[in-house]
């Protein structure tokens, strides 16, 4: 249910390629949606692509596309989003998916979750960041860092990536921590990330109360400018006049 997603998996540090390519095609597929609509079809999405196996993902055809398009009924069509768009999405994105792993190998990257993951989690350096909201009308639907990891997804081929998803992405893989500061789940979150467990966490890297990566982009352009003091140009200094001497 959606409220059990919130209370178990919303936040949570999400490791891995696969879990974390199902997260970013998912919150692809809730563009323009509720997410308790996309979390309601779920089951049926990973029907239809495979449990979200990159490999898979990435080799489907255009009939395979047209037929999740159509929904025939086969593949749990009938219960996804049948938006060509986002449903092509998942093909486009799973092959760049491939080309990035296919990269660091090549580089002999060491990468212990997978190197999308490592991708990934490489925007906040590893560990989640835990920001420090005093409530939950100040959380942003977008920020400075969301505008830059899609700003690099789209360099990289990737659709239906914009700061928006992106954004939606960080909070709910837990690479960053969006709860108000004091709840018990921003409390819990902390515990968490300093008392690090298997899933490969290190260290608490806490981001500071007010901090341009985290505030809406919007609104940092519009301090940037409120805060600018006007400038005047430098007055001249004024012109002696000439007097006319009359000559004798």
């Amino acid at each position: 249910s959606y409220k059990a997603y919130m209370a178990n998996e919303w936040g949570h540090p999400k490791r891995g390629d696969i879990p974390l390519f199902e997260k970013l095609c998912l919150e692809g597929a809730q563009a323009g949606l509720s997410w308790a609509t996309i979390l309601a079809k779920r089951g049926a999405y990973r029907t239809a692509f495979h449990g979200f196996d990159i490999a898979k993902c990435a080799a489907m055809t255009e009939a395979d596309i047209d037929r999740l398009v159509v929904g025939d009924g086969s593949t749990g069509s009938d219960s996804i989003v049948r938006h060509r768009g986002k449903i092509t999405s998942v093909v486009t994105n799973a092959k760049c998916v491939e080309t990035l792993i296919a990269e660091a190998e090549a580089n002999q990257e060491q990468a212990t979750h997978g190197h999308f993951d490592a991708f990934l989690w490489s925007f906040v350096g590893g560990s989640p960041l835990l920001n420090e909201w005093p409530d939950a009308k100040s959380i942003p639907s977008e920020s400075t860092l969301s505008h830059e990891m899609s700003k690099v997804l789209k360099g990289r081929g990737f659709s239906f990536v914009g700061p928006k998803c992106c954004y939606s992405l960080m909070q709910s893989c837990g690479l960053i921590v969006d709860h108000p500061k004091g709840t018990p789940e921003w409390l819990a979150a902390k515990q968490r990330i300093e008392a690090p467990s298997t899933a490969g966490l290190s260290k608490c890297v806490r981001a500071p109360p007010v901090d341009a990566k985290r505030e809406p982009v919007a609104a940092t352009a519009t301090k940037k400018k409120r805060d600018r003091a006007p400038t005047k140009a430098p007055a001249q200094p004024a012109k002696r006049r000439r007097e006319k001497v009359s000559r004798s």
